[in-house]
């Protein structure tokens, strides 16, 4: 029988995260590690997504604004140029996820459209009958290849704004390299993860990935890869913890 030591050093050569700061679990909390060996191991031991994806898929679950954690923005680096991932590509992917702020506007415009949709001199005019705003729905869907209507309201109140935006976010996708379906895993796993949960996003991303060709099965692998994100809450937590015990025994053993 493999140690656990062991049974961890297999997780990682296969894609798993274990950082050195979780080691001390190993001996203070056998039982815990081995469960997270097999459920954080599940998208890395099985699952249709090729190593260098999945590396990247984590890449933008790091970067994202709602996570920003440094460590494993390098680790998910350095696994990607390993497995052949190319500078342009890791660009790209962190390209994707800057678009996320404009969720601030996604969720506040219902809300304004709502409040102001009884007052004949306030009311937004959805269906954009101007040739202007037809013109910039029309490029959002020729450099995105989609039209939802989370856009509406935006480009009814602010064409300009909208059409800034349609170019900034169209950046990766007009001169990127990244396979289409591959893009709109950056955008499902960001949407899903703990850090956000953006369920409108989350659904036009799983729409499109899908008439892109992606399969459920990976479509739920990208979700799968967002959801072990919570052992980061040991990997910050736990060396804290280890000072506070210390320091609280050297005071209780004066």
């Amino acid at each position: 029988m493999i140690s656990l030591r062991e049974q961890v050093e297999t997780f990682v050569r296969h894609g798993g995260y274990w950082p050195d700061t979780l080691a001390s679990l190993i001996d203070s909390s056998p039982e815990f590690v081995r469960a997270y060996l097999d459920f954080a191991g599940s998208p890395h031991r099985s699952g249709p997504l090729d190593p260098k994806t999945k590396a990247l898929v984590s890449l933008a679950l790091d970067a994202s604004v709602t996570h920003l954690y440094a460590p494993g923005v390098r680790r998910h680096c350095r696994d990607a140029l390993r497995l052949g991932a190319s500078k342009e590509e890791l660009l790209e992917v962190l390209q994707l996820v800057s678009v996320i702020g404009v969720h601030a506007c996604v969720i506040g415009m219902p809300a304004l459209a709502e409040k102001v949709a009884h007052d004949p001199a306030r009311a937004l005019d959805l269906s954009h009958p101007d040739a202007r705003r037809q013109a910039i729905k029309a490029d959002f869907e020729a450099k995105r290849g989609y039209w939802s209507p989370i856009w509406d309201g935006l480009l009814a109140l602010d064409p300009d704004y909208f059409e800034a935006f349609t170019t900034f976010s169209a950046v990766p996708w007009v001169s990127g390299t990244l396979d289409p379906k591959v893009k709109e895993f950056m955008y499902i796993a960001v949407d899903v993860s703990v850090t956000h949960q953006y369920l409108p996003g989350t659904l036009v991303h799983i729409e499109n990935a899908l008439a892109y060709g992606a399969t459920p099965a990976e479509v739920l692998e990208v979700m799968q890869l967002a959801s072990i994100m919570g052992i980061h809450s040991f990997e910050v937590t736990l060396p804290i913890l280890a000072e506070e015990l210390a320091s609280f025994e050297n005071e209780t053993s004066r």
